[in-house]
Order: structure tokens, then C-alpha cells, then sequence
């Protein structure tokens, strides 16, 4: 099999050895972490991949997610501190004992680019979050993500919208991923009807495994509604086109968020044949 590089912005997904300590109804990673337990051995392992990213042509960038990033901030300093390309976050953005810190540390820190900011709709942390007035002492763009469904449709989302949106903090709305399929991925449904309705269309994108619809104000507000297929990778009969990688909490590589261990794949990561 011979695999290609898929989308342009081709990233590495980074999970970061420990829990966020959340237990959100839709996440689909809390399963990963269930009986985990961090050994050094895994931060070692997950180095040498990121090196491998590092060394890899076809990778962009470097998203970090977990669990929760930081959690652990010595950890997430040794883990951004191997990446030689730019890095987003996934966060909750938790009330840890030195969150002065984290934020310092990421407005500090050039290599970060960005961090995606959770913050659902309906939805309460068992770990308790961060208040807006913290969210914008960070200097760096945020993201704010929120899963929604066709039941949140209404002023309350738009509501929800004003709260969060500044001129350098865009919405993500994110479809649920387990709803999406090849029949529905590129259809417009009820929300992007309600987007379409209430805010001014601006472009979608056209990618394979994705769909990203654009929408604002005409103000300051900038609204992604984002739908994704659960499986990235793009196969054919002799190529394996690659939108993702994945590096998990062990430092394990795959090439799809089914996390299925292909050598093959990994010694192509690893020769810089991608």
C-alpha cells in the first residue's frame, strides 16, 4: 500500500497522558483513558513520535487533546517543547491550582498558535471551568467548541453565540460525529437552515472526510458549523490517502481515529515517505 498525504493542514493529533476527569455524554475519547494510569515510559514514547512527526514533511502541525492538557502543565511543557511545528490545544480550560500559569505559559510560548476552548452548551463539568473574564487574558486565537443538535436550535444558542464571540474568538459548532455519514456529510439539514436563517453565509470548505460551513454577522461574529466522518483515511485500491495521525496516551501511531496498528503505515511515517 502506498499512502499519500490527504488534506493540506495534515496533523498530528497528540492525546496527552492523563483524564480531564470529565465524563461528557458525547465525548468519544473518555473510553481511551478508562483504567489508565501514567508511567514515564509513556511520555518517552510519545517524544519519539512527535520526533517522527517532526522529521515527517507531510505534517503541518500538532494538535494536543486528551484528557485534559492542563492538567498537568510539566508534562504539557516536555510535550510542546518536542514539537518543531505549530501547535493548537483542546482545553476545558479547568480551574487547576496554577491555571495563572498555564495562561502564561501559552501567551508566552510562539510555538502555540491556538487553543480550542470546550464549552457546551447544556452541559456541567465534574471539573469545574474557567469564567470569560479568565478566557480572555489569553493572548493567543481561541476557538470555542460546542457540540450541537437540532433540539439547542433557538435564542438560547444565539445567545450562547454573543456570550463567547470577540473579533479573535470564533464559534466552532460540531455536529456529533457519530451521526454523520457519506449520505448526510455534505447535506444541509435543520442547523445549517437555522445558521442560514440567522447569520450570513459565507463558504464552505471541500473536504473528503470533513465539511466546515462558514457563517457571521457582519459585525465581529464568525460561526464554523463543523461536520466530520468518524474515520479519516480515504482508501483506494492502491492508495491510502492520510487526513489524520494519531498519537495516543502510550505514544502509539496510527493513521485513523479507529486506531488500527499498521507498521506499514508507521515505517512510511518514519522514512518520511508520506
Amino acid at each position: 500500500m502506498i499512502y499519500l498525504k490527504g488534506r493540506t493542514n495534515l496533523a498530528a493529533t497528540i492525546f496527552v497522558p492523563f483524564s480531564c476527569g470529565n465524563n461528557c455524554s458525547f465525548c468519544n475519547t473518555n473510553i481511551l483513558y478508562k483504567n489508565f494510569e501514567y508511567k514515564p515510559e509513556y511520555l518517552e514514547n510519545i517524544i519519539k513520535a512527535i520526533e517522527a512527526c517532526n522529521a515527517c514533511d507531510a505534517v503541518s502541525e500538532f494538535v494536543i487533546t486528551g484528557g485534559e492538557p492542563l492538567m498537568n502543565l510539566d508534562v504539557l511543557k516536555e510535550i510542546i517543547g518536542a514539537c518543531k511545528k505549530k501547535v493548537f490545544i483542546n482545553t476545558s480550560l479547568p480551574i487547576v491550582k496554577n491555571l495563572q500559569e498555564c495562561i502564561e505559559y501559552i501567551n508566552q510560548e510562539p510555538i502555540i498558535e491556538g487553543i480550542n476552548i470546550s464549552r457546551h452548551v447544556n452541559t456541567v463539568h465534574n471539573v469545574k471551568t474557567a469564567d470569560l473574564k479568565t478566557m480572555n487574558m489569553i493572548r493567543k486565537h481561541v476557538r470555542i467548541n460546542c457540540i450541537v443538535t437540532e433540539d439547542m436550535l433557538g435564542q438560547k444558542l444565539i445567545d450562547y453565540i454573543y456570550y463567547f464571540a470577540t473579533p479573535y474568538r470564533m464559534i466552532n459548532l460540531r455536529a456529533d460525529y457519530r451521526t454523520i455519514n457519506t449520505d448526510n456529510l455534505k447535506n444541509r439539514g435543520k442547523i445549517s437552515q437555522w445558521l442560514l436563517d440567522n447569520f450570513k453565509y459565507e463558504f464552505s470548505n471541500n473536504c473528503l472526510v470533513c465539511n466546515s460551513e462558514f457563517y457571521s454577522d457582519n459585525k465581529y461574529v464568525v460561526i464554523c458549523y463543523h461536520r466530520g466522518l468518524e474515520h479519516s483515511c480515504v482508501i483506494t485500491k492502491e492508495y491510502t490517502y492520510v487526513n489524520d495521525i494519531i498519537i495516543d496516551m502510550y505514544g502509539n501511531i496510527y493513521k485513523d481515529w479507529d486506531m488500527q496498528d499498521d507498521m506499514e503505515f508507521k515505517e512510511s511515517l518514519f522514512l518520511n515517505k508520506l
